[in-house]
Protein backbone atom coordinates (compact mmCIF):
# COMPACT_ATOMS: atom_id res chain seq x y z
CA UNK A 1 0.00 0.00 0.00
CA UNK A 2 2.45 2.38 1.11
CA UNK A 3 4.36 2.19 -2.53
CA UNK A 4 1.37 2.77 -4.20
CA UNK A 5 0.88 5.93 -2.71
CA UNK A 6 4.42 7.03 -2.73
CA UNK A 7 4.06 5.97 -6.65
CA UNK A 8 0.65 8.29 -6.77
CA UNK A 9 2.23 11.55 -4.84
CA UNK A 10 5.48 11.60 -7.64
CA UNK A 11 3.23 10.97 -10.64
CA UNK A 12 0.77 13.48 -9.19
CA UNK A 13 3.76 15.88 -8.04
CA UNK A 14 5.33 15.66 -11.44
CA UNK A 15 2.08 16.71 -13.63
CA UNK A 16 1.46 19.18 -10.68
CA UNK A 17 4.69 21.24 -11.56
CA UNK A 18 4.31 20.32 -15.25
CA UNK A 19 2.21 23.06 -17.55
CA UNK A 20 -0.74 21.01 -18.40
CA UNK A 21 -3.99 22.32 -18.44
CA UNK A 22 -5.37 25.61 -17.60
CA UNK A 23 -8.52 25.57 -16.17
CA UNK A 24 -9.90 27.07 -12.96
CA UNK A 25 -12.96 26.19 -11.22
CA UNK A 26 -16.05 28.48 -11.08
CA UNK A 27 -19.99 29.01 -10.08
CA UNK A 28 -22.02 25.89 -11.43
CA UNK A 29 -18.79 23.07 -12.03
CA UNK A 30 -19.76 20.09 -10.11
CA UNK A 31 -16.71 17.10 -9.68
CA UNK A 32 -16.10 13.72 -8.38
CA UNK A 33 -13.49 12.99 -6.82
CA UNK A 34 -11.43 9.48 -5.88
CA UNK A 35 -9.03 9.65 -3.76
CA UNK A 36 -6.33 7.24 -1.40
CA UNK A 37 -4.20 8.78 1.32
CA UNK A 38 -2.26 7.81 4.15
CA UNK A 39 -2.85 8.97 8.09
CA UNK A 40 -2.05 9.01 11.16
CA UNK A 41 -4.96 7.97 13.96
CA UNK A 42 -5.00 8.20 17.32
CA UNK A 43 -7.34 5.48 19.22
CA UNK A 44 -6.08 4.68 22.13
CA UNK A 45 -2.81 3.29 20.49
CA UNK A 46 -1.46 6.27 18.05
CA UNK A 47 -1.59 4.02 14.24
CA UNK A 48 -0.70 5.02 10.88
CA UNK A 49 -3.15 3.61 8.04
CA UNK A 50 -4.06 4.07 5.05
CA UNK A 51 -7.28 6.07 3.86
CA UNK A 52 -9.92 6.19 0.92
CA UNK A 53 -12.08 8.46 -0.25
CA UNK A 54 -15.42 9.22 -2.74
CA UNK A 55 -16.65 12.95 -3.26
CA UNK A 56 -19.08 15.08 -4.76
CA UNK A 57 -18.64 18.74 -5.26
CA UNK A 58 -21.18 21.28 -6.47
CA UNK A 59 -19.49 24.81 -6.44
CA UNK A 60 -22.03 27.26 -5.48
CA UNK A 61 -20.11 30.15 -6.16
CA UNK A 62 -16.28 30.76 -8.05
CA UNK A 63 -15.03 30.73 -4.55
CA UNK A 64 -17.44 28.77 -2.78
CA UNK A 65 -17.97 24.58 -3.10
CA UNK A 66 -20.31 22.17 -0.87
CA UNK A 67 -18.87 18.86 -1.19
CA UNK A 68 -20.24 15.62 0.02
CA UNK A 69 -18.52 12.52 0.55
CA UNK A 70 -17.78 9.39 2.31
CA UNK A 71 -14.45 7.99 3.45
CA UNK A 72 -12.45 5.58 5.99
CA UNK A 73 -9.43 3.32 6.28
CA UNK A 74 -8.41 0.62 5.17
CA UNK A 75 -8.27 -1.52 7.95
CA UNK A 76 -11.69 -0.81 9.26
CA UNK A 77 -12.88 -1.14 5.32
CA UNK A 78 -17.02 -1.83 5.29
CA UNK A 79 -16.93 -1.60 8.71
CA UNK A 80 -16.64 2.19 9.61
CA UNK A 81 -17.37 4.77 6.70
CA UNK A 82 -17.38 8.95 7.72
CA UNK A 83 -20.01 10.49 6.15
CA UNK A 84 -19.17 14.41 5.74
CA UNK A 85 -20.26 17.76 3.94
CA UNK A 86 -17.19 19.80 3.59
CA UNK A 87 -17.81 23.75 2.66
CA UNK A 88 -14.74 24.69 0.96
CA UNK A 89 -13.00 27.78 -0.23
CA UNK A 90 -11.31 28.30 -2.36
CA UNK A 91 -8.92 31.80 -3.30
CA UNK A 92 -9.20 33.50 -5.98
CA UNK A 93 -6.77 32.86 -8.89
CA UNK A 94 -6.74 32.67 -12.73
CA UNK A 95 -4.74 29.39 -13.18
CA UNK A 96 -4.51 25.51 -13.03
CA UNK A 97 -3.87 25.58 -9.45
CA UNK A 98 -6.82 25.97 -7.46
CA UNK A 99 -5.70 26.31 -3.59
CA UNK A 100 -8.73 26.12 -1.15
CA UNK A 101 -9.24 25.82 2.83
CA UNK A 102 -12.57 24.07 4.36
CA UNK A 103 -14.38 22.48 6.99
CA UNK A 104 -15.80 19.14 7.27
CA UNK A 105 -18.67 18.74 9.46
CA UNK A 106 -20.65 14.63 9.62
CA UNK A 107 -20.68 11.42 11.04
CA UNK A 108 -19.16 8.01 11.40
CA UNK A 109 -21.06 5.04 11.61
CA UNK A 110 -19.74 1.43 12.67
CA UNK A 111 -19.59 1.07 16.31
CA UNK A 112 -22.17 3.60 16.65
CA UNK A 113 -23.13 6.99 15.21
CA UNK A 114 -20.68 9.67 16.40
CA UNK A 115 -20.39 13.52 15.65
CA UNK A 116 -17.14 14.28 13.55
CA UNK A 117 -15.71 17.63 12.79
CA UNK A 118 -12.59 18.69 11.21
CA UNK A 119 -10.65 21.34 8.61
CA UNK A 120 -8.96 20.63 5.84
CA UNK A 121 -6.52 22.96 3.06
CA UNK A 122 -5.74 21.59 -0.20
CA UNK A 123 -5.48 22.21 -3.85
CA UNK A 124 -6.80 21.17 -7.33
CA UNK A 125 -4.24 20.88 -10.38
CA UNK A 126 -6.25 20.66 -13.57
CA UNK A 127 -4.39 18.53 -15.93
CA UNK A 128 -6.78 18.91 -18.61
CA UNK A 129 -10.02 21.23 -18.91
CA UNK A 130 -11.86 18.76 -16.99
CA UNK A 131 -9.36 16.44 -15.09
CA UNK A 132 -7.84 17.52 -12.23
CA UNK A 133 -5.71 15.99 -9.41
CA UNK A 134 -6.70 16.83 -6.27
CA UNK A 135 -3.89 17.13 -3.20
CA UNK A 136 -5.28 17.28 0.44
CA UNK A 137 -4.29 17.93 4.28
CA UNK A 138 -7.39 17.07 6.81
CA UNK A 139 -7.70 16.78 10.46
CA UNK A 140 -11.05 15.48 11.65
CA UNK A 141 -11.88 14.28 14.81
CA UNK A 142 -14.64 11.83 16.21
CA UNK A 143 -16.01 13.50 19.63
CA UNK A 144 -17.16 10.47 20.92
CA UNK A 145 -14.56 8.43 21.05
CA UNK A 146 -11.84 11.21 21.63
CA UNK A 147 -10.41 10.43 18.15
CA UNK A 148 -8.28 12.65 16.05
CA UNK A 149 -6.92 12.15 12.91
CA UNK A 150 -4.15 13.90 10.66
CA UNK A 151 -4.43 12.53 6.80
CA UNK A 152 -3.08 13.30 3.47
CA UNK A 153 -4.75 12.38 0.01
CA UNK A 154 -4.03 12.63 -3.32
CA UNK A 155 -7.67 12.38 -5.96
CA UNK A 156 -8.24 12.28 -9.47
CA UNK A 157 -11.05 14.20 -10.05
CA UNK A 158 -13.22 15.30 -12.87
CA UNK A 159 -15.64 18.32 -13.73
CA UNK A 160 -18.56 17.97 -15.36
Amino acid sequence: MKKVLICMLIVGLALGFSSIGSAEVKQGDKNFVISVGYGWFSAGAKDWDGTYGLGMGFLLTDQFELNIGVSGQWNTFGDEVNLLVKPNFYMETQSKINPYIGLALGANFGGGTEFAGGAQIGMKQFISDNTFIQYELSYLRLFTDNLNSVTFSLGLGFRF
